[in-house]
């Protein structure tokens, strides 16, 4: 519907070459940002591009596998009530997360890890969940206490994993907040000469599927250059991930992928 009076033709004119320089000067801007990212890091924006698009296809390739894992995966003993059997629960726990941290540091959050590693990773994450137990009452904290920053210690997501491995000076970061139903990763790399950082960050939509698991759907992804640039790149994929250990500052899940995920709090 037209909400402006007619105008004339050289009116017309004249805003279609204001709208043209508008349009030509956006582009140039776009292309120049474009030319900086290319120049600072080539590989990693060809990489984030290919990442999100991959994602749409491992998400479903993966998701039956993992479901199935997940279902038959976790075997679980309920605690006793009895404070003895509790202390040793904790400690049992406290080893077996132990043995992830000392293959996470020696594998550098697991971009060097060997499939003997993995495994062992993968055991002793288990045994904590035994040891520890996570009957019903147990579980509902699990999700409740999902909230708040995480600092990624351990991953086998290979698109991080490559992340990571680009650059000595580099952390990973999840951010959930179940009140506003919305999780963050973050990437952030090392700082140039006036202290600015590169940073790769993904959002996405939650919601709380069941007392461990956690439905997620990318809403954006933007890579945002050390001189401020943002570039835009098209999020796909969607997916859960499990809960499967929150205490002591510690958060391990698995998800739709098949992918294991420890975290510290930040």
């Amino acid at each position: 519907m037209r909400t402006t009076p007619i105008e004339t033709s050289s009116t017309l004119e004249t805003s279609r070459s204001e709208g043209g320089k508008s349009t030509r000067a956006r582009r140039r801007r776009e292309a120049r940002a474009r030319r900086e990212c290319s120049s600072l890091c080539p590989a990693l924006f060809r990489r984030l591009s290919f990442m999100m698009n991959a994602k749409t296809i491992a998400f479903a390739v993966a998701n039956e596998r993992a479901t199935a894992r997940s279902a038959n995966g976790g075997r679980r003993t309920t605690r006793d009530g009895r404070a003895n059997a509790r202390t040793r629960t904790r400690a049992s726990a406290s080893d077996a997360l132990d043995d992830v941290r000392t293959i996470a540091r020696a594998t550098d959050r697991g971009v060097r890890a060997k499939a003997n590693e993995r495994d062992a990773v993968e055991v002793a994450i288990d045994r904590a969940m035994r040891e520890r137990g996570d009957g019903d009452g147990a579980a509902i904290e699990t999700v409740a206490a999902s909230n708040g920053r995480w600092r990624l210690t351990y991953t086998t997501e290979k698109e991080t994993l490559w992340l990571l491995a680009t650059s000595e000076d580099v952390e990973a970061y999840q951010t959930i907040d179940l009140g506003a139903k919305t999780l963050s990763n973050e990437v952030i790399f090392g700082a140039d000469a006036k202290g600015n950082r590169v940073v790769f960050r993904v959002d996405a939509s939650v919601e709380v599927a069941s007392k461990t698991r956690v439905d997620f759907k990318f809403t954006s992804a933007a890579l945002t250059l050390a001189n401020g640039w943002r570039i835009p790149i098209p999020p796909f994929g969607a997916g859960w991930f499990d809960n499967v250990y929150v205490a002591d500052g510690v958060r391990v899940s698995r998800d739709s992928r098949g992918d294991t995920l420890v975290c510290e709090r930040a």
